[in-house]
């Protein structure tokens, strides 16, 4: 019964694991950016006062600085929602706003006959842009409204409808959730404009006509009605002088990515779906305009002709793409939006492109026409379902969960600023500002966050975007009065206020470190947390680095420091897997011993534990292991880190000392094919595993590149050498390399074995 439900019933099969899709989508982790959090501390202020602000409480370098709230009704919606389910809440509304845009979306193309696998597949491939725009800001209200604005046009263009007076009211709401009800009132322009053509050019002979023209009198109505409702908030008409402010704070905006271009490069890039959207909308707006019959039977001029063709071209469709399009390769942000536009109006115009490219007798019925229709179906299905499954693989790219992102936001740093009561004003990063306002006011204020350029001048943005230069950077610090900074831990910038002496660092962790000013008044946190030499920023190079033979000997206790400043960390706080893995650096590179194997083991180990996502981990841990000389281990770890050059090349290695000499070939040459270095030992393991399958030729030869590489001189190399000359028959080099390696070793393992026998 149910196999034959959904033989039958495809499209029920199609639209469930849509909205499965949506599901997934609307209950990944939040993050993305800053944004959410102001957002949603603008939102608790209404709950917790029952007023809107339009003057700013969360930053004290504007302090009470006005600036535009325009998103305050999605902002008292997304918090009251939080406060009550907290993400649950938050991810079910975001669903629900994933299922009426869509559906609107749906509604619009189904207006006319539509062939319903093409509008899946369009509406599919939109779901790529929305993974790129996944942010749950009030852009959201934006989907959503479009899409219903849509709908109710080209529903009243189709057949005259009352439900059109519901424009002006969406609108209103536009205007409060969102700036983007500027796209509906260009949407109901272009919709008002394009009966404006059609009627001029209908009464040209007499343009007075037009103010008889009733659908047009219509759209002039809710078009001014639309406008009138935008003043329904506390800007009154002043909102539009509010938007042009924005628009024109390029500087503002000019580092943050998405108000960067679209390059147009993309449109002809076929491995993009944003150019298939496209291209189709395009043939099917130029078939549908010549398959525009001419509706006069009277002997008129070839240019009278022209014009009352003109009376039918798909204005709205043509305008809404040029809209679309100019706004995407403006700003990167509008990508999205105009998928939707391209979808909607590739599957509502698909059939004039069909009836270009089927053949004619697929339309005169019989077997013939059957078949190819039969066949032409299977390729639709085969289309959606390779959609489907890009969308999907893209999606679980992801996490999926009832939280926001640990590795985005600066959780734990903002638990310790709170904790240890830090004295005076913060510092901190862009997208740092927004989390901040919401988990840390009101006992601190940020320095700046994600309204720009609603609050932050374009000055104050410039000097923030050159901290790195040192006179604006104690400009700033001084101006404002900063006592700590907090920062992502590993930034030119960081590294910066780490080398300053005015500043020392006070915490760190995976990804953010806080600096407190030297000052008298600073001192007992200076002195409890206070690091003087782990750096947050440092890796195994910079280790190696900073524990250099003239390091050491200026500072023979460095190693020793080092070790006290993580172990304190730990103690601390031992819930944060950079402490053991940064311990486990130090033990590896500065002043290592065998003896410290066992030491770097635990800390790696303990180091996954806490973050068993991390697939470098996992390679430090194999790598450890290898040394240790138990490989099984090292395998296992090795194959969790995944499949990168230099883990494949541990890898292979592991498996070429547990004797697996197939796997470990196949696992090395796999790792040539990748991107990235070769460390001079793979060719050292890669010879020795051809010479344990008998393939003396390679052997010699990635040997010779080993020994070319590295200059590697010990009696360990010659001997690899000889031994691979002489099962490849080769005695006179045998003897060469023989000879070498005595002269380094006499003693070395091999030596004598093969001195027998070659009869030396």
């Amino acid at each position: 019964m149910w196999k034959k439900l959904l033989k039958k019933n495809y499209i029920f099969v199609y639209g469930l694991f849509f909205v499965s899709l949506l599901f997934y989508l609307a209950f990944t982790k939040i993050g993305g950016d800053g944004d959410f959090w102001w957002l949603m501390a603008l939102g608790r202020h209404f709950w917790e006062t029952g007023q809107i602000t339009n003057y700013d409480m969360l930053s004290h370098t504007f302090p009470h600085g006005y600036f535009w709230n325009h998103s305050r009704l999605f902002d008292i919606i997304v918090y009251g929602l939080f406060s009550w389910g907290k993400y649950l809440a938050l991810d079910i509304f975001r669903f629900l706003l994933f299922i009426g845009t869509y559906f609107f979306l749906y509604k619009t193309i189904a207006l006319k006959k539509h062939q319903v696998l093409v509008t899946g597949i369009s509406l599919a491939l939109t779901l790529w842009f929305l993974a790129d725009r996944l942010l749950y800001r009030p852009e959201l209200f934006s989907m959503l409204l479009s899409a219903i604005l849509l709908f109710l046009l080209f529903k009243d263009k189709q057949q005259a409808t009352k439900l059109i007076w519901l424009v002006p009211i969406l609108q209103l709401i536009w205007a409060n959730s969102h700036a983007g009800f500027v796209y509906g009132l260009a949407i109901i322009g272009i919709f008002f404009g394009a009966e404006v053509i059609r009627s001029l050019l209908r009464h040209r002979n007499n343009t007075l006509e037009i103010f008889k023209d009733k659908r047009l009198k219509k759209l002039f109505l809710v078009f001014i009605l639309s406008i009138l409702s935008t003043f329904g908030t506390s800007y009154g008409w002043k909102i539009f002088p509010l938007i042009y402010k924005s628009l024109s704070s390029q500087e503002a905006a000019a580092s943050i990515g998405e108000w960067g271009g679209y390059s147009w490069k993309y449109l002809f890039n076929f491995l993009n779906p944003l150019s298939y959207l496209f291209w189709l909308s395009i043939l099917v707006l130029i078939f549908k305009i010549k398959d525009i019959k001419n509706t006069t039977h009277r002997v008129v001029a070839p240019w009278a002709k022209f014009l009352i063709k003109l009376q039918h071209y798909p204005w709205e469709e043509i305008f809404l793409i040029i809209l679309y399009l100019y706004s995407a390769l403006k700003h990167t942000r509008f990508v999205y939006s105009l998928s939707i536009v391209l979808a909607i109006i590739a599957a509502r115009n698909i059939k004039y492109l069909f009836a270009i490219l089927r053949p004619e007798r697929s339309r005169m019925g019989g077997e013939g026409s059957r078949l190819e229709n039969l066949k032409f179906k299977i390729f639709l299905h085969l289309v959606l379902i390779f959609v489907f499954f890009l969308v999907t693989y893209k999606f679980t790219q992801h996490p999926f969960g009832l939280d926001s992102k640990n590795n985005r936001y600066p959780k734990q740093a903002a638990n310790f600023i709170a904790e240890q009561k830090l004295p005076g004003k913060m510092f901190n990063e862009y997208i740092y500002g927004g989390y901040f306002s919401f988990w840390l006011y009101p006992q601190y204020q940020v320095s700046i966050d994600g309204r720009t350029p609603n609050l932050y001048t374009n000055d104050f943005f410039w000097r923030y975007d050159h901290l790195g230069n040192k006179n604006i950077r104690e400009k700033m610090f001084s101006d404002y009065e900063i006592n700590f900074i907090v920062w992502p831990r590993n930034t030119a910038v960081g590294q910066t206020i780490w080398r300053d002496q005015n500043w020392q660092q006070i915490y760190f962790d995976n990804l953010s470190a806080v600096y407190l000013k030297k000052t008298e008044e600073n001192k007992p946190w200076l002195d409890k947390f206070g690091y003087s030499f782990m750096a947050s920023f440092y890796d195994e190079s910079s280790l190696k680095q900073v524990c250099s033979e003239d390091n050491l000997k200026e500072t023979p206790e460095l190693k020793n420091n080092l070790i006290k400043e993580l172990e304190r960390a730990i103690n601390f706080n031992p819930n944060i897997s950079l402490y053991y893995q940064d311990l486990a650096l130090v033990y590896q590179t500065c002043q290592f011993q065998e003896s410290d194997l066992d030491k770097i083991k635990t800390n790696l180990e303990q180091a996954l534990k806490l973050s068993p996502d991390d697939k470098h981990l996992a390679y430090q841990l194999g790598f450890a292991y290898l040394q240790l000389n138990d490989n099984e281990k090292a395998e296992k770890y090795f194959k969790q880190a995944g499949k990168s050059r230099p883990y494949l090349v541990g890898l292979g290695t592991a498996q070429y000392n547990l004797g697996k000499y197939k796997k470990a070939l196949k696992t090395m040459l796999k790792a040539r094919k990748l991107e990235g270095e070769l460390d001079n030992k793979y060719y050292q393991t890669l010879a020795r595993i051809y010479y344990q399958l008998d393939k003396n030729d390679k052997a010699i030869e990635f040997f010779q590149r080993y020994l070319d590489l590295t200059q590697d001189l010990t009696a360990e190399t010659y001997i690899d050498l000889a031994w691979a000359y002489y099962d490849n028959h080769d005695i006179n080099n045998t003897k060469i390399y023989l000879a070498k390696a005595i002269e380094k070793d006499q003693n070395y393992t091999g030596v004598a074995d093969l001195q027998k026998l070659i009869g030396e």
